[in-house]
């Protein structure tokens, strides 16, 4: 049985891995070292890394050997033949679905380039800080906690409860239940940042009440320690990997924290008001969507915006029920005044992105409303992206290409295989695929193109990769899914291509 890690990134480490420190204007873009060319495409050795390290690789290329290597190398370059092949006229190059995922993405990295440039590129962390959060940074605290929405938070409630010395009284009073819940938290968790600043950046004792400890998800915590596990780090390993950890997350809160200061700024000024009619109907019109079981959320997570039938399948009823309201203002701020149907347009590109993931019938329309304030926040940050010209940066243009090449190489591929007779299911039956089909095909490929195919071979030789599953996510973004998944076109390990790299 194979394992995989999720691996939560920093918004903006998505396109920094293997660019340049030495960037100091903002609109300096980022040296790359290219790892091989394929006609017009190119291949960086940071695309190469993120590929092959942030994604879950088949079982012929997942080990870290010279051979699986060199089959990842391939890979890569097959899809970015396999997008050549397919050309601009293809049903995707039509496809307004497929052209709004382009342009969302390259947005998204667009605002994560502006991060790094106002609140990442010079962040340092305070070595008496890491010391300080590393001596708890090996607990697994036992906390009891509660949570108030903060539209029902009241001042008294924090005087309450230290009075009282546990949650308890005020849980009771408030819940209707003696038993306030318990929970483990741990350094690795992904927990909210308030909180888990709250328990391991400042000394804890049992028994410490903590909060009340604000949430961006509109939530008041209070917690209570009931005791803690410490694992200690013994080993030079060990101590080495928790410093690490714990540098890596202080600097993405202090990046954060930056960030946080610099949009308050470009939204300065700005009083954001919702028409209340409007916003209650689409409530009733989305909550289905969202508030579907675990299931069906599934279902729709894995929906490919091309399968038409299955999009209309998901979506229809939440169409026909928004077209009454297409022509209702929404929301208005700084004088212009979305339209429902502005709003629907503005998700095509940019999905809303909900604060918590646990959504119920009690708390949607608040968070429905959050999601809205953000994505009209990402509006405002990407017209400052674009105003700096990062759309034209490489890094930006390069994310864009990779996303690109990978659907019009995914789609190129499932045209060849059902022209070629192919009629298993490539999910259970890609090695059939492969080795009947896809491989053949690649060589052809090979063959025809390889005047246009050139590698580095000495950047090649000093890549290493590991042999560990990961699956690269970011936070708090409209696609969470760091890289493209892995191109499973072929097994062929030989690199033997006619051009010179220069």
């Amino acid at each position: 049985m194979r394992f995989r890690f999720v691996v939560i990134l920093g918004m903006f480490l998505l396109i920094l891995a293997g660019c340049s420190d030495s960037v100091s204007h903002q609109q300096s873009e980022p040296e790359e070292t290219i790892l091989a060319r394929i006609g017009e495409k190119t291949i960086s050795a940071n695309e190469f890394i993120r590929r092959a390290e942030y994604t879950m690789r088949p079982e012929y290329c997942m080990r870290d050997n010279y051979i699986h290597k060199k089959i990842v190398l391939n890979s890569l370059i097959a899809e970015k033949l396999f997008a050549m092949e397919a050309g601009s006229e293809t049903e995707l190059g039509t496809n307004a679905e497929f052209q709004a995922f382009l342009k969302g993405r390259k947005e998204q990295a667009m605002r994560q380039w502006l991060q790094y440039v106002e609140a990442g590129k010079e962040v340092t962390v305070d070595t008496t800080e890491i010391k300080s959060v590393f001596k708890q940074a090996g607990r697994t605290y036992t906390v009891q906690y509660m949570n108030i929405p903060e539209d029902r938070y009241q001042a008294s409630y924090a005087q309450q409860v230290r009075e009282a010395d546990e949650l308890g009284p005020l849980y009771q009073r408030l819940y209707g239940s003696e038993d306030v819940p318990v929970k483990e938290v741990t350094w690795q968790d992904a927990s909210a940042q308030p909180l888990h600043r709250a328990l391991y950046g400042q000394p804890v004792k049992n028994g410490d009440i903590i909060g009340p400890v604000r949430s961006v998800d509109g939530v008041v915590t209070f917690l209570q320690v009931d005791g803690w596990v410490d694992r200690e780090a013994v080993s030079d390993q060990q101590i080495r990997d928790r410093w690490g950890m714990v540098h890596e997350r202080l600097q993405r809160y202090e990046s954060a924290d930056r960030f946080g200061e610099y949009v308050s700024e470009v939204m300065a000024g700005k009083q954001l008001d919702f028409n209340p009619e409007t916003f209650y109907a689409l409530v009733e019109v989305f909550a289905p969507l969202y508030l579907r079981d675990k299931e069906e959320k599934e279902a729709m997570a894995n929906t490919v915006f091309w399968n038409k039938k299955q999009d209309k399948e998901i979506f229809n009823d939440v169409r026909k029920s928004i077209d009454k309201y297409r022509d209702y203002p929404l929301l208005k701020i700084d004088g212009e005044v979305w339209m429902v149907r502005d709003f629907e347009e503005a998700q095509k590109s940019h999905p809303l992105v909900f604060r918590t993931k646990k959504l119920s019938k009690k708390n949607f329309a608040k968070q429905f409303k959050l999601a809205i304030v953000d994505l009209v926040r990402d509006k405002y940050l990407t017209e400052e992206a674009y105003r700096r010209g990062y759309d034209q940066l490489n890094v930006v243009q390069r994310d864009l290409a990779m996303w690109k090449d990978q659907m019009e190489s995914l789609y190129h591929r499932n045209q060849y295989l059902q022209q070629a007779g192919f009629t298993g299911s490539f999910g259970k039956d890609y090695m059939q695929a492969i080795e009947e089909y896809l491989n053949p095909y690649v060589d052809e490929l090979q063959e025809k193109h390889s005047d246009q195919i050139a590698v580095n071979y000495e950047v090649f030789e000093r890549i290493e990769l590991t042999r560990i599953d990961l699956f690269g996510t970011l936070e708090n973004v409209p696609y969470p899914i760091a890289v493209p998944s892995f191109p499973v076109l072929t097994t062929d390990h030989r690199l033997d291509y006619g051009a010179k790299f220069e």
